[in-house]
């Protein structure tokens, strides 16, 4: 149709010729150098001793750990910079590459097979732009160093696939001619295509997931700021990503540029193209801005500080000792006021002694499974090692006032001991023996911890009903 000629003959004049082909990938080499000398690591340091210390306390950390994690997140930020700037050289490589084939004053005295060997080179490099790639989301992802903050082997895998793409491509490529070239030139860029688009989209990912940490950060900026880094993380990226999977598609399209449809490919990869420029200078922005703001390290401190907490909350929901009891059991157990018990402690930190003597049980008031008791004894004697008991003349007097029985048969419950001279004080916890009809208390068996003197002392003790 007419109109369809028109519209093909405006896009033709306002993208095509190879001048269009080469404003973009001049776009796209403008923005990679930019970034090569403005994206650099910059390490969080802290400018005065208040600083650790306010960290430490927002991450529920001890302050000797923060130094350590701030070490470890300036050696990730280096990583991911070091990544980044491989992926912004070989991108180089690679638009230099495309703007000597697609710039006919050069690609014009470029014998044929020279050709073919370009055509390599820009899959090699975008395959190694797209490990680099990977190895960024590695990084933001998986455990890259070691206990002493040193890097591990994480890039052994990469490292191989990409050996393994070059040595077949170059078989592949020196084992077939004429079409079957075409072909190879063909499979070859798909795979790196898709392999570098699944880096981004995984790379990407990691940065929504700290885009999501950061709108806190980001709520004290300007409106403009936010939207950008909404829209951008959220659909640019995205779509950036999306863009390497056409990759393929160019190379084929190239082999066709003196086809009739040619100004139609031409607009096509142009906007691909330009879809990569608008992606990268997008991509590198938002990381220049966490970097140099800092949000990324913050973000690695929050990632460092809390990786096992989803650990022990699972663990914490399937394990049924750490809920509630319920029913309680207090509910069906026989009163036992007035009851007399006889107790014995074995220490076993703390100096080796045993201690006991008698008390007294009255159960004041009991709601679900706390219990609020008045249990009241005297220590009336003391053995050190194998040496004969000593007895007290002045017993020395202990009592506890609110405990818990669990529907587990565990109890726990705080004590205080009036001693001579002090006040010490301890909780006790163990499990409680039922008698036959499984309603009377008989005993509590368990341990005791106590401090004396500015240290703790723990053992053993028993405490028996008497027979009546």
């Amino acid at each position: 149709m007419v109109v369809d000629d028109k519209v093909r003959n405006f896009f033709g004049i306002l993208l095509y010729t190879k001048r269009i082909l080469t404003v973009t990938e001049i776009l796209n080499l403008a923005i990679l150098f930019l970034s090569f000398y403005m994206i650099y690591a910059m390490p969080l340091t802290f400018v005065n001793e208040g600083e650790p210390k306010m960290l430490a306390k927002a991450l529920h950390l001890p302050e000797s750990k923060i130094e350590y994690n701030n070490n470890r997140a300036n050696s990730l930020v280096r990583q991911l910079v070091a990544h980044t700037h491989g992926f912004i050289l070989c991108m180089i490589l690679f638009y230099a590459l495309f703007f000597v084939v697609d710039c006919e004053s050069i690609s014009s005295h470029i014998a044929d097979q020279w050709l073919d060997v370009i055509k390599v080179l820009i899959n090699i490099f975008n395959l190694l732009g797209g490990c680099f790639i990977y190895l960024s989301f590695v990084t933001l992802y998986r455990t890259t160093l070691d206990e002493n903050n040193q890097p591990r082997n994480y890039y052994g895998i990469t490292v191989l696939f990409a050996i393994a793409y070059i040595i077949s491509y170059v078989i592949c490529s020196m084992t077939v001619e004429g079409a079957k070239r075409e072909n190879v030139h063909f499979i070859f860029s798909i795979i790196c295509g898709m392999y570098q688009g699944l880096a981004m989209a995984l790379l990407f990912g990691r940065f929504i997931s700290l885009e999501y940490y950061l709108k806190e950060l980001t709520a004290g900026e300007s409106k403009l700021s936010r939207l950008i880094y909404n829209y951008s993380v959220i659909f640019i990226l995205p779509l950036y990503a999306l863009a390497q999977a056409l990759y393929g598609v160019l190379d084929k399209a190239q082999s066709h540029l003196d086809a009739p449809q040619s100004h139609d490919l031409a607009v096509f990869k142009s906007i691909v193209f330009l879809i990569c420029f608008v992606g990268k200078t997008f991509y590198f922005i938002v990381l220049f801005h966490f970097i140099e703001k800092k949000y990324l390290h913050v973000c690695l401190h929050m990632l460092l500080a809390n990786y096992r907490v989803p650990a022990i909350i699972i663990r914490s929901l399937d394990n049924d000792s750490y809920r509630i009891p319920h029913p309680p059991l207090t509910g069906n157990l026989t009163p036992l006021n007035g009851k007399k018990f006889n107790y014995k402690c074995i220490q076993i930190m703390g100096g080796d002694h045993s201690h006991g003597g008698n008390c007294e049980l009255e159960l004041l008031n009991v709601n679900e499974n706390m219990f609020q008791w008045q249990l009241t004894g005297e220590r009336t004697w003391r053995q050190e090692g194998g040496n004969d008991t000593i007895q007290h003349r002045v017993p020395f007097k202990w009592g506890s006032h609110k405990g818990i029985i669990f529907d587990d048969k565990t109890y726990i419950y705080r004590f205080t001991i009036t001693a001579d001279t002090e006040v010490n004080e301890g909780i006790s916890f163990g499990k409680i023996i039922l008698a036959d009809d499984n309603k009377s208390i008989v005993a509590l068996k368990g341990n005791y911890y106590q401090n004396r003197g500015g240290s703790v002392v723990w053992g053993q003790e028993t405490i028996e009903l008497v027979p009546e």
